[in-house]
């Protein structure tokens, strides 16, 4: 019986090693209905759980084949991946560094591990296993990657820009990891102009890994954006009375919708990272949550579905917002209202372009060049309010509320 199983695992991993994963995960299924308890298959088949984006379900199996095998660094260092996916990396990090200790030339576990700890601050020890990484697998993109961020959380400016370089003369890069690090040169060298937008696939990874902590953050960082643009919506339409249709572009994990929810008849939470969807399903606040890119979202709506637009601190993954604006246009009922918050920057610090990538990956809009944007959408500019959206240490995060009517 044991043999069968052995062979029906190495099935499973020939499929898997080929980009199987359906084919794989059928047969380790089948195994652990023979022996729920067999460690391998349970382990492969997190790693699947794990590449699907199932992260729960990838921590529940790694879990399990760790606890059959605690003296497996492999199984550790799977079960620490998938902790990290899943937003827990404290726990990631303790289990990745016994991992480290087993398996010390280990380059994913070793990557793993930096990546972690650099979620959690610890940035000169991240660097250390990250330059680890990178030396014992000097032709996979990723590990330069995650050694160009910490570099420039450290201000090693020319240094990251090195590890940007290397990334993207990977062979190995894929299409989703040479975007990322096209946006990050961008954010290095300003002087080369900034890009359109964050790739999708940045923000939709950021958000994932901090879904679970997201609004614990938020609270130590002072944020108030929802509450602000609630009391600019009261102050400028009249106090609400829950007779709105509301989209709320970026929902996250519903703290916007918690200040919308007076306002809306009908509430829709808009969103690209599944883990925060999750989060805001929970609040209870959303009539529909949609998963998806507001940009590839937007056009699939009817025409005129809203009175009612608000995106808090989502648009500054645009730079360039007028596609943005021109969809919200087409979705707003006429008479409509937009409300969205940008970060501060005016005249030369915004560029030519009217807004400027900073070295936190976010961008910065000119009131003035919002205001023009708009108004060539259709829009009427109704109020704007300079405030303070969180604050960052000892630092003032300005920006500004722009509130807008569809004429």
């Amino acid at each position: 019986m044991a043999q069968d199983l052995r062979a029906k695992i190495e099935e499973g991993l020939a499929h898997q090693r080929a980009g199987r994963l359906d084919e794989a995960e059928a047969i380790y299924r089948a195994v652990l209905a023979e022996n729920r308890d067999e460690p391998n298959a349970a382990n492969l088949l997190g790693t699947i759980a794990l590449a699907k984006g199932h992260h729960d379900a990838a921590v529940r199996l790694a879990a399990h084949a760790f606890k059959l095998r605690p003296d497996s660094a492999l199984f550790a260092g799977n079960l620490g991946a998938a902790l990290a996916a899943a937003g827990h990396p404290d726990k990631a990090a303790q289990m990745l560094a016994g991992a480290v200790r087993g398996r010390p030339d280990d380059p994913l576990i070793r990557r793993n591990l930096g990546t972690a700890l650099s979620r959690l601050g610890r940035t000169e020890e991240a660097l250390e296993h990250l330059d680890r990484a990178a030396t014992l697998a000097p032709d996979l993109a990723e590990n330069h990657l995650g050694r160009a961020y910490v570099l420039k959380d450290l201000g090693r400016r020319s240094e990251a820009l090195a590890a940007v370089e290397r990334t993207l003369a990977a062979p190995s890069a894929a299409p989703a990891t040479r975007a990322q690090a096209e946006f990050l040169r961008a954010a290095l060298s300003p002087e080369q102009g900034a890009p359109a937008r964050a790739p999708a696939s940045y923000v939709k990874e950021l958000f994932d890994v901090t879904a679970a902590r997201f609004d614990a953050e938020l609270e130590s960082l002072g944020y108030q954006t929802p509450d602000l643009m609630a009391a600019m919506l009261a102050e400028t339409l009249g106090a609400p009375a829950g007779r709105l249709s509301v989209l709320d572009l970026g929902c996250g994990t519903g703290l916007s919708g918690l200040a919308l929810r007076a306002f809306a008849a009908n509430l829709v939470g808009l969103d690209l990272s599944p883990r925060m969807l999750a989060a805001a399903k929970a609040r209870g606040c959303y009539d529909m949550l949609l998963e998806g890119d507001l940009l590839d979202l937007l056009p699939t709506m009817p025409a005129e579905s809203f009175d009612l637009v608000a995106a808090a601190d989502v648009l500054n993954y645009l730079g360039d917002l007028y596609p943005a604006l021109a969809a919200i246009a087409r979705r707003l009922k006429p008479g409509g209202s937009l409300i969205f918050s940008t970060e501060a920057t005016e005249g030369a610090g915004a560029g030519p372009a009217g807004y400027a990538l900073g070295e936190g990956l976010r961008f910065r809009h000119d009131p003035a060049h919002v205001a023009e944007l708009a108004a060539d959408a259709g829009f009427e500019l109704k109020a704007r309010k300079r405030v303070v959206l969180r604050r960052e240490g000892s630092v003032a995060v300005e920006g500004d509320l722009h509130l807008f009517t569809l004429l």
